[in-house]
């Protein structure tokens, strides 16, 4: 079986995983218990850059879904870089989500695996990991660059003016409700925020390095 047909399988899948992972958070359907943190239901839901990360991916992969299909029928040549270029942005959001969650958020909850329950199951861990399998080591005939990684903060750095702006109007005597920093990221203070803000985009940008590195690298061994 040829690399696209591998990939066509695993994007399948997972745009599988992302609409049932996206309507079990929508509508409140607990599937492993109803012990959950950081997840909420209907238009709420779009508050965690988990949700919309993942949302945006299932969104590219339907796209990118089509194309592959038409390849497979000689009514195309290739999938267009542009969106390429949106399947590389969302795996590294994703991928952002789901180490941030094994590194910062789980470490810090009274139950580690507690943010693997339910939708976050999917969102934190298994729909980022097939994003990354996919591209990493099955979409190679791409002509991303090395300057393209830039294009990899994007998401993280809009969802941070939206994250940061809510923080700040949401200031009372100097502190913020966690209820507006379900990240936690100001409960340090301002200094706290600040440096959050740029360890997060620092992050983001050496995952969209590495996640460049690793397809690139697979390629020129094939």
């Amino acid at each position: 079986m040829n690399r696209l047909k591998i990939s066509l399988i695993l994007n399948i899948i997972n745009v599988v995983f992302v609409a049932f992972a996206t309507f079990s958070m929508v509508t409140g359907f607990y599937f492993m218990g109803d012990d959950v943190s950081l997840q909420l239901e209907g238009f709420s839901a779009f508050q965690f850059f988990t949700f919309d990360s993942n949302l945006l991916l299932g969104i590219v992969l339907v796209a990118f879904i089509v194309y592959e299909i038409l390849i497979l029928k000689k009514k195309m040549d290739k999938v267009p870089h542009i969106l390429y270029l949106l399947k590389y942005v969302s795996t590294i959001a994703v991928s952002l989500t789901m180490l941030t969650v094994i590194i910062f958020l789980s470490p810090q909850a009274d139950n580690y695996f507690i943010l693997f329950k339910n939708s976050n199951l999917f969102f934190h861990l298994i729909c980022p990991l097939m994003a990354l399998i996919a591209f990493g080591f099955f979409e190679k005939d791409n002509d991303i660059k090395f300057k393209d990684t830039v294009y990899g903060i994007v998401p993280t750095f809009l969802y941070g003016i939206y994250y940061t702006t809510n923080v700040l109007v949401h200031i009372e005597g100097g502190r913020v409700a966690p209820k507006y920093d379900w990240y936690g990221f100001a409960q340090g203070g301002t200094i706290g925020m600040i440096l959050s803000v740029i360890i997060m985009l620092g992050a983001t940008y050496l995952i969209s390095v590495l996640v460049y590195l690793l397809n690139k690298k697979v390629l020129n061994k094939k």
